[in-house]
Parts: structure tokens; sequence; C-alpha cells
């Protein structure tokens, strides 16, 4: 059996200097780490107030960079909200940085602010990540890649970055309800087990 570490990641804003709070996150991650924990996963939102966080790509970068060979994974991503050629590249340069180590965790998000702060609806959350999830695997896959979707449009897209994993990392989608669960089937993604801990 394998376990997982997952942690919010947030604090009550100006409870602690930024600066102390990365420097409790690491030492966190060191931790759990030396007791053995197989994957460390980070956190994605936005405008959480009355919370402080830190984004998960630079952070999973970081952390990459620590002896051990300990897993990473976003967990989970709120793939709706973001452009999946970015995420595409993201993700993949991520994965060479991690050799191999990194897991994809997406998820729909369920914050009303966030979805307004990007121009997505809620109501459009499910199409945008089972379409976005269609553009990533074919821009880690394919030598060039055309797609004209009802969210995303790519033309003769010929990706910079492919993941270090064959054919691409690893993907968990979070799955809280039965219609995420059936996105999980839709996306060929598996629900994280445990609340986002099994493997």
């Amino acid at each position: 059996m394998r376990v997982g570490y997952q942690v919010g990641h947030v604090v009550q804003r100006d409870s602690i200097d930024h600066q102390q709070q990365w420097q409790n996150h690491l030492a966190q991650f060191r931790a759990s780490r030396d007791a053995g924990f197989d994957i460390y996963c980070w956190a994605h939102h936005y405008l959480i107030d009355p919370f402080q966080h830190f984004q998960p790509w630079p952070v999973l970068a970081r952390l990459a960079g620590e002896p051990g060979d300990m897993k990473l994974a976003t967990s989970v991503l709120l793939l709706p909200l973001l452009n999946p050629v970015d995420v595409a590249e993201q993700a993949a340069t991520l994965d060479h940085i991690a050799e191999g180590r990194f897991i994809l965790g997406i998820g729909l998000g369920y914050r009303p602010e966030e979805c307004e702060a990007f121009g997505t609806r809620m109501s459009q959350r499910g199409a945008r990540c089972t379409e976005a999830m269609g553009l990533m695997r074919r821009l880690w896959s394919e030598d060039e890649v055309t797609h004209h979707g009802r969210y995303y449009q790519v033309t003769d897209a010929r990706p910079t970055a492919r993941p270090y994993q064959k054919p691409y990392p690893k993907v968990w989608q979070a799955a809280m309800s039965d219609p995420a669960v059936a996105l999980c089937v839709i996306n060929n993604s598996e629900p994280p087990r445990s609340r986002g801990m099994g493997v």
C-alpha cells in the first residue's frame, strides 16, 4: 500500500509572514518524506480570502529538487479555469523536473468566486474539463495537433514540451459526486481513493 500526504496549504491571512509560511511548508514536506510517505499533494485555489496560499506549479517544481523519490501531485488543479495548452506544457515540464514522479490531479472546482474571476460559468466546468483533457492528451502524444472545439482552439500546434512519462503522467480526477465520477470514465482518468490519498 502507498500512502500520500495531502494538505490544504492555507493559513489565515496575516497570521504568519509569507516567507515563514513557505519555510514551514518546506519543513513539512521534508518531514513527510522522512516519515516514509509516498506522495505529496499540493492544492490549487485562487482568491481564498481570508487565507493565504501558494500556487502549485512553482511549489512542486521546487520540491522536485529535494532529495528522495516521493511522488508529487496536484490535488487538484482547477482545470476548467485554465488553458489546456498551458497546463499540458506546464505538466510536461514539471514531469521532467521531477524525473517522472509527477501525477496530474485535476478537478472541476466548486467555488463560484474562482469561476467568475476566470470567466468560466459553473455550468460549463464538466464540458470544459472533458475537452481540455482530450486536447492535452493529444498535445502530449501527437506531433501536430489541430483542434477546434467549443472552448479551445489550436491549429497545427506543435507542442514545445513532452512528458517524461510515456505516453503522459498518470491523471487523477477528483470525484465527489455521481456526475464527477461519470466524468472520470469519460476522461479515462481515475478518481483518487480516500480523498486523493490512494495510488
